[in-house]
């Protein structure tokens, strides 16, 4: 999730958490240096009181983390041996502006990027908040299956964003659908699927409306060009 501060990444993590995602996890884990100041995420902690377990923290701790980690993953090794028909125990963990601190999100071999990597064969999902792309590591970057992008203020953040999808559709291109997507109106965002089987099924204006590029080959611009109204010159007699 991308946007600059005040942006309205928080208030659509807490809406997301409480929301679509209510009944999909057992726990939830949140790191934040304002998880205990910015009132919005007192409404996740009363949600949390429903839940096995969660944790609020305003430091990136790296063993809690690790403890987390490793109990979920016997967890998992636990309800696969026993082949559990239910789906299996899910938690989430929250990475919630470390954007000013390298060693959290930028580091090649940080537990985030561990995370990122392996974490949802252990049932771990992550929602990463940042106000910079370019301060995430690479392997974050890489390993990311969903990008929520707000009103980005950095010329070069944009530019950077659009580099990492032009594989997809030319930069102009996206950069008209970005602009459509967060001017739709007020803290709107533009949502990116990148597990989608189909490119047309990738980008979003919110959750609410699918953004469909209409291709045209160059034989089909060819033909709908306005020919010149000019008279052939007449044939040179020989």
């Amino acid at each position: 999730m991308l946007a600059p501060s005040g942006g309205g990444k928080t208030s659509t993590i807490v809406d997301l958490i409480t929301g679509p995602y209510a009944r999909c996890f057992e726990s939830i884990h949140i790191f934040s240096p304002s998880v205990h100041i910015d009132s919005s995420w007192d409404i996740v902690k009363e949600f949390a009181k429903g839940l096995k377990e969660s944790t609020f923290s305003d430091e990136w701790n790296v063993g809690q983390i690790e403890e987390v980690l490793s109990k979920q993953k016997a967890l998992i090794r636990e309800q696969k041996a026993a082949k559990r028909q239910k789906p299996l125990s899910q938690i989430l963990l929250v990475c919630d502006d470390w954007a000013d601190d390298p060693a959290v999100v930028h580091r090649s071999e940080g537990i985030l990027q561990t995370l990122f990597c392996r974490g949802r064969h252990a049932g771990i999902s992550v929602f990463c908040a940042s106000q910079k792309l370019r301060a995430l590591a690479t392997i974050v970057r890489v390993n990311a299956r969903n990008l929520l992008i707000w009103w980005l203020r950095n010329q070069k953040e944009i530019v950077a964003l659009l580099e990492e999808l032009s594989a997809i559709y030319p930069v102009e291109t996206l950069h008209q659908m970005y602009l459509q997507a967060v001017e739709d109106q007020p803290f709107s965002w533009w949502f990116v699927d990148l597990i989608a089987k189909e490119k047309t099924r990738m980008f979003h204006i919110r959750f609410e409306h699918r953004q469909i590029v209409e291709e045209v080959s160059p034989q089909e611009l060819l033909a709908a060009a306005p020919q010149p109204d000019v008279d052939p010159e007449p044939a040179q007699q020989l």
